[in-house]
């Protein structure tokens, strides 16, 4: 599953809001990727680990983030992350 705030070409604001509130009230953080533009959260109710990553990270302030749901093979590939540290 993959949470976009991009509809129609333009940015809904709502869902950019949305995200930020995931990822600061209700999801756990994890862990965040090397390079920093991608970090790892869980939903705390589903155990469902959630990537946030920035689209268009060359635009001025980052772009805009996306919210997709992180197989486990990948948290460690992506993250480093061991199921003993999640």
């Amino acid at each position: 599953m993959k949470f976009e705030p991009l509809s129609e070409g333009k940015i809904d604001k709502a869902k950019v809001s949305i995200i930020n509130r995931l990822t600061t009230f209700v999801f756990v953080h994890v862990a965040d990727s090397d390079d920093g533009w991608q970090s790892l959260y869980r939903d705390p109710f589903s155990g469902v680990y959630w990537r946030r990553a920035f689209v268009d990270s060359d635009y001025h302030g980052g772009g805009y983030p996306t919210l997709d749901e992180v197989n486990p093979d990948e948290i460690q590939r992506v993250f480093g992350v061991t199921r003993n540290d999640r």
